[in-house]
């Protein structure tokens, strides 16, 4: 049955500013490919357009801007100062922390309310496998800049198998010490690795055990809408796995994504875009086409890389 608008509702968007980036992370695209072609983006002003027109008819909580590396985004600054003028609640983004130590103060000024940083291994020699970036502590130091700015700060860690499994019990003890959750990811099944998924998962099942090896742990409830599942240490650290294939979220999941192009997306599983229109009566059928995307029970895998629309 098609959804519609009175029986499901976006509250977030995720808007991938740019499909530039200066990693080349192995599950994002083939290994050491060159990330940094030109890419068309819309500029701050279009992408503040089309969101406030989405907000209008469709009340927005939250809005997470990604990429690609968002950073790389000239007008990143000038986008986040636009859409907190629009009363939405929350402003945040996924970042791979790389300049993240030289903008977080202006960022936060602009209006920045939250961080998602990706780090699978704090390994420099495995860092380096997988994102082909040779220097960790850039990274480090932006996890630690942030912190220091007083923003909220969450980790996001891609398990792969045979590659940085080794690494959960280090990442997740680096979190703890710095009083911050790290969410550990399954490999979804996108891009480049569509077709050799089952090679590189580690499932939710292999997580929960490896950290069970060592420490004790209790389930948190679950919230509404809400990607990933946690989990209580005994000691009060808090981590979390996004397991989109082992334990999915798709039949509650409340996320609308946009491209740099503009196109909106109701789910990964589907290829096909939307763009939006200025009148009112089209941005509803717009919407209401990508809320007909949603996948009522799990992830059935995509051939778009991460990179094109944000992970």
């Amino acid at each position: 049955m098609k959804n519609t608008i009175t029986k499901r509702k976006f509250e977030i968007l995720r808007l991938s500013v740019t499909s530039n980036c200066n990693f080349s992370c192995f599950y994002c695209v083939p290994y050491k490919k060159n990330n940094l072609a030109e890419n068309k983006s819309l500029n701050a002003e279009e992408f503040s357009r089309l969101v406030y027109n989405i907000h209008k008819i469709n009340p927005l909580k939250m809005v997470r801007i990604t990429g690609g590396e968002p950073i790389l985004y000239s007008s990143l600054e000038s986008l986040i100062k636009q859409l907190k003028t629009m009363g939405i609640q929350k402003i945040s983004m996924t970042t791979n922390g790389s300049f993240l130590y030289k903008s977080i103060d202006k960022l936060k000024t602009a209006g920045l309310d939250e961080i998602n940083i990706s780090l699978d291994a704090v390994n420099n020699n495995i860092f380096e496998k997988i994102s082909g970036f040779n220097n960790i502590d850039v990274v480090l130091k932006s996890i630690e800049k942030a912190l220091e700015a007083k923003i909220s700060v969450k980790l996001n860690c891609t398990i792969l198998k045979n590659i940085n499994e080794n690494q959960i019990i280090p990442v997740l003890e680096y979190a703890a010490k710095n009083k911050i959750i790290v969410r550990f990811l399954e490999l979804m099944k996108m891009g480049h690795l569509v077709k050799n998924h089952e090679e590189f998962f580690y499932p939710e099942s292999k997580i929960l055990q490896t950290i069970r090896e060592k420490y004790q742990f209790s389930a948190l409830k679950r919230n509404k809408s809400s990607t990933a599942r946690y989990w209580c240490l005994d000691n009060g650290s808090i981590f979390g796995i996004i397991a989109n294939h082992s334990t999915p979220f798709c039949s509650d999941c409340n996320r609308l994504r946009m491209d740099a192009r503009g196109y909106i997306y109701g789910c990964l599983s589907v290829n096909k875009g939307f763009i939006i229109e200025n009148n009112k009566e089209n941005i509803r059928k717009n919407l209401e086409d990508a809320l007909s995307q949603k996948q009522t029970d799990y992830f059935t895998g995509s051939t778009l890389p991460m990179k094109s629309i944000g992970g």
